[in-house]
């Protein structure tokens, strides 16, 4: 049931994280302005973020419903702590490029960290990886 909610999930976000990942500056330029030019590769990169959290599936939930809340506290603590770390390093040096490599460097790391348990303890997961199936 869960691999086919992911499954659905992965669908639904691959299009669209396709979709934008397509979109190239020229296009970005013509249709929100010269301004935001600048924001195509943050946007890029907390897409692909996006993306490894839609493919790993409902990690929060699983864990929440198994009754291993804590570990996925602890895990998301974990995460929380290093993306201000991350951002303290990052983005006085590189802006708002360091901001979007923190957030998706977090939220990847989150969602692998979760599956790993999820692996170990169950010996299956939630997530939906169609490459390696």
């Amino acid at each position: 049931m869960w691999q086919k909610i992911s499954q659905t999930h992965f669908l639904d976000h691959h299009t669209d994280s396709a979709g934008i990942c397509h979109i190239w500056e020229a296009d970005f330029t013509y249709r929100l302005g010269p301004e935001y030019v600048v924001a195509y590769l943050p946007l890029v990169l907390l897409v692909i973020g996006q993306f490894v959290h839609s493919i790993s599936g409902a990690t929060g939930l699983f864990m929440n419903m198994t009754g291993h809340q804590n570990v996925f506290r602890n895990i998301v603590f974990i995460a929380a702590v290093s993306n201000i770390g991350i951002n303290l390093l990052l983005t006085p040096r590189y802006g708002i490029y360091g901001a979007a490599i923190a957030a998706m460097v977090t939220l990847t790391g989150w969602n692998i960290a979760t599956l790993v348990f999820m692996k170990r303890k169950f010996g299956k997961t939630t997530g939906y990886f169609p490459v390696l199936l």
